[in-house]
């Protein structure tokens, strides 16, 4: 966890300071085209999967977290192309942060509205509330 905040903390400086420039539209533009992706990418796999539509409207949201394998990439990407690591580096670690704060909320949100989970889960423990495996 202190790793987790120290990377997320190092990230928001370097994020802070590149708010008011061109990055930030980088970053709008990776952040929008990336939950656009993940929606269409989604969609069209439970359409070839020949998934019920319920599931296809709730897939793309539950693929919403980022996983900081993303921040390994980026940082290997920056030492190699350093022109591109001042760019690269805000936008990726400031989506990551975005995604991994708003990723679990709304992968739960889609888990539950896709019918995958039990509306009682809160008080029970998480494994037993699937509908696959009640018990």
């Amino acid at each position: 966890m202190a790793i987790h905040g120290s990377v997320f903390g190092t990230g928001g400086r370097i994020v802070s300071r590149e708010i008011a420039t061109p990055d930030g539209l980088v970053g709008s533009a990776y952040i929008i085209l990336r939950i656009i992706g993940r929606f269409l990418g989604a969609w069209s796999v439970g359409i070839l999967s020949l998934a019920e539509p319920f599931l296809r409207r709730w897939m793309g949201m539950a693929l919403m977290p980022q996983a900081g394998v993303a921040l390994g990439m980026v940082l290997i990407a920056s030492q190699r192309f350093p022109a591109l690591g001042e760019i690269l580096l805000p936008v990726v670690i400031g989506a990551t942060v975005l995604f991994e704060l708003i990723g679990p909320v709304l992968t739960r949100l889609a888990l539950y509205r896709a019918g995958d989970v039990v509306v009682g889960c809160a008080q029970r423990q998480l494994f037993w509330c699937y509908t696959g495996n009640t018990g």
